[in-house]
């Protein structure tokens, strides 16, 4: 297991439960799941809702969800693995698309991720001049991506994907 010799419950279990509907140009869905391993543990959920324009030429959609985690950090200078802390994870998303012609179709958006809690994990270890510590990080980070992608269509089986995304 990734987790070391003598951990016991090396495996993991997970679970989804989704629920969507579409009503002529507009689709909304539902989720929430979890998941757990020896050091991890994961409650989420979330919405989306999108709506198509234009004959469906233009889409644009909405998508949140949260993440009530539980983490066991590593204590790298007692060799101790810590008892479970809380990490919090919220996410917005907001894309579009739009066909620009027969062949093109550019897409778009904002994604704002807000993390707090214990963002440290037992892999966030470093070497520093031969020993082993803990990689520090921040109680709370903010992290917001812009992400810009155009597809052409040369043939119906044959595209090429241009992406950027600029990420803070």
């Amino acid at each position: 297991g990734a987790s070391g010799e003598g951990i016991e419950r090396q495996g993991r279990g997970s679970g989804t439960l989704s629920f969507s509907k579409e009503l002529k140009n507009l689709n909304y869905s539902f989720n929430g799941g979890f998941s757990t391993e020896y050091d991890y543990r994961s409650f989420n959920g979330g919405f989306n809702i999108g709506s198509s324009f234009a004959d469906d030429n233009f889409t644009v959609s909405f998508r949140a969800q949260y993440f009530a985690d539980k983490v066991k950090r590593f204590d790298v200078p007692n060799q101790v693995i810590r008892d479970f802390e809380s990490r919090n994870i919220y996410a917005l998303d907001l894309s579009a698309s739009q066909i620009l012609t027969r062949r093109d179709i550019i897409s778009f958006g904002v994604t704002h991720i807000n993390q707090s809690g214990a963002l440290e994990g037992t892999p966030n270890t470093v070497n520093v001049a031969g020993t082993r510590t803990h990689e520090l990080l921040p109680d709370s980070r903010k992290r917001f991506a812009f992400p810009l992608k155009w597809v052409h269509g040369f043939t119906e089986k044959l595209a090429v994907h241009l992406g950027y995304r600029y990420y803070t």
